[in-house]
């Protein structure tokens, strides 16, 4: 049960937060000799579709993509973000909120918005990357390869920067519509 509406406003920021998140909403699939397959399609046998769990399953060194992603992109420090060149940038991330187009419709459906935007975000997500098995006998496990390091994590930066950007303007709207 939820004690205090600053625990509830928790909860709500962190949700919202999720569906802003690309492998919280986005997932690959991939076949046994780790080619990626669209398992809605037909073209392949879904009992020879393994789903990589969001991400958890694709090491990157010794984590796993879907941590990589969770993580704030390096464009964004939290701290020093009140004073000198931190607050520059942070005027210019609740200038970008601002300018986020506010979600239309019904409340109840603003979350299907949102995270059907994100599905589209999460394509960028695996953009670039190769999988390979680490192991013969350990189903699911797999390794990532990059065909260009930099620019994926260039191309992350970004996608995270204006996914939590967009977050933040939705959190706002949200809260402006339910306590007005």
């Amino acid at each position: 049960s939820i004690k205090t509406r600053k625990e509830a406003l928790l909860m709500l920021a962190h949700f919202v937060g999720d569906l802003h998140q690309p492998l919280h909403v986005g997932s690959i699939y991939l076949t046994d000799d780790g080619a990626v397959v669209n398992p809605d399609s037909g073209a392949t046998s879904v009992t020879n579709v393994l789903s990589t769990r969001g991400g958890n399953e694709l090491e990157i060194g010794i984590s796993n993509l879907h941590s990589d992603w969770d993580d704030i992109p390096s464009t964004i420090t939290l701290n020093g973000l009140a004073t000198g060149p931190g607050k520059k940038r942070r005027q210019a991330l609740i200038a970008s909120a601002r300018n986020v187009e506010a979600t239309n419709g019904s409340l109840d459906q603003w979350p299907v918005t949102w995270a059907s935007d994100t599905v589209m975000a999460s394509h960028d997500a695996f953009k670039g990357l190769r999988f390979s098995r680490k192991g013969v006998l350990n189903k699911g496990d797999w390794v990532v390869q990059f065909n260009d390091q930099a620019g994926y994590e260039s191309s992350k930066d970004s996608v995270q920067q204006q996914q939590l950007v967009k977050a933040a303007a939705h959190l706002a709207q949200l809260l402006k519509a339910i306590w007005p």
